[in-house]
């Protein structure tokens, strides 16, 4: 795959997925501490030692010390722009019909002469493959 292909396909590629990844890590987060709730509070005990394992799922406990960001960004604004850049680049390198100029994109229906009108690029024959 020369440089240029794989230059087009991270381009293509790289938003779309970093776009799903935005809007699945807080499903994810959410259902993982919704697990870890469940699981803490289906233990039996006093209130106090719920409070405790409690405290400690938030301040590191037994996993060591934690440090928790407060970020309030909207995912969806991610999302979105994300989903804006990913759509760019997937419109810049959609591919090119086959009765198109493939330089410049100009449509060349009933063109018969075998070249371009636009920018004077040889064309190539839909049926045979080859120039004319």
């Amino acid at each position: 795959m020369n440089r240029r292909r794989l230059k087009q396909r991270l381009l293509k590629w790289g938003p779309t997925l970093l776009g799903i990844l935005v809007c699945a890590v807080p499903l994810a987060r959410s259902a993982y501490f919704q697990r870890q709730l469940a699981r803490l509070f289906a233990q039996d005990g006093p209130a106090e030692q719920q409070m405790a394992r409690l405290f400690a799922m938030f301040t590191g406990g037994a996993l060591g010390p934690v440090t928790i960001v407060d970020f309030d960004w909207p995912y969806y604004v991610a999302a979105v722009l994300l989903a804006l850049i990913a759509a760019r680049f997937w419109w810049l390198y959609r591919p090119i019909p086959l009765d198109h100029c493939q330089v410049c994109r100009y449509d060349l229906t009933g063109n018969v002469t075998g070249r371009c009108p636009e920018c004077g690029a040889a064309t190539v024959s839909p049926g045979r493959g080859e120039r004319s």
